[in-house]
């Protein structure tokens, strides 16, 4: 038997993962524009206290960077980058704690070096390497943020597509 509190917390999330997951249909389907439009009209609730073991629901699907995946798509990398900044950032004046991905620091420094910030992109690589210090060691962002550190310790920019 379900309670109260785990019904209301499914009418709260599933229209958010309905949102997101059209979202991630449009931007397959070649359509950013109607992908963040989609994203930007779906309600992400806020997680109440004492939510304890339910927080899960709130923080999932982890890849919820869907806008800034559609500007890079449409060649906007700056508001993509806004974008990302905007998911990194947590809003102390709100209880909201959700798990970021720590992908999303890889993928931000991978557009601060497509746009020649070279700063941007070594803190964020340095971000995102810090984080996974202790991940597998064959995972393929982890081995290319490591080498494209390198090559921007080295004083050079090379910018391979992403």
């Amino acid at each position: 038997m379900h309670n109260v509190a785990s019904i209301e917390m499914l009418q709260e999330t599933l229209p958010m993962n309905l949102g997101l997951l059209e979202g991630e249909l449009l931007l397959a389907e070649g359509w950013p524009d109607s992908a963040i439009n989609v994203c930007r009209r779906t309600a992400v609730p806020v997680p109440r206290m004492g939510i304890g073991w339910r927080m899960p629901m709130y923080s999932f699907p982890l890849d919820r960077d869907i806008v800034p995946r559609a500007f890079r798509k449409k060649g906007e990398l700056d508001s993509a980058i806004v974008e990302y900044n905007r998911l990194l950032r947590t809003d102390t004046a709100t209880i909201d704690r959700r798990l970021i991905n720590p992908k999303f620091h890889y993928r931000l420094a991978k557009l601060y070096e497509q746009t020649g910030s070279v700063d941007g992109a070594r803190a964020e690589y340095r971000r995102f390497l810090e984080i996974w210090k202790n991940a597998d060691v064959g995972l393929p962002e982890l081995t290319d943020a490591r080498k494209r550190l390198a090559s921007l310790k080295g004083g050079k920019l090379e910018v391979p597509p992403i």
